[in-house]
């Protein structure tokens, strides 16, 4: 399986996504599983030790440009609301 990682959980907000993955960037890219799944991407939940709530949301490799832009559009950038 190819992809990139991507955390989520059912009925939890950015907020509480970023603070359960302990994300220590300053931005985070946001988005929803049903607008991956809309575009065709789906998302397998893959937990680790570090984020039980990692997934990958799959992708070709190599990614073509034309997919990898569709993807971006999906996503939003914001200041990560929780930065360690």
């Amino acid at each position: 399986m190819t992809g990139f990682s991507v955390t989520t959980a059912p009925n939890m907000t950015p907020t509480q996504l970023a603070a359960a993955a302990c994300y220590p960037n300053g931005q985070i890219s946001v988005t929803t599983v049903a607008a991956l799944l809309d575009i065709g991407v789906s998302v397998v939940s893959t937990p680790s030790d570090n984020n039980p709530l990692h997934a990958t949301a799959t992708a070709p490799y190599p990614l073509p440009f034309p997919t990898a832009v569709v993807i971006s559009s999906v996503f939003t950038q914001q200041p990560n609301p929780y930065k360690p």
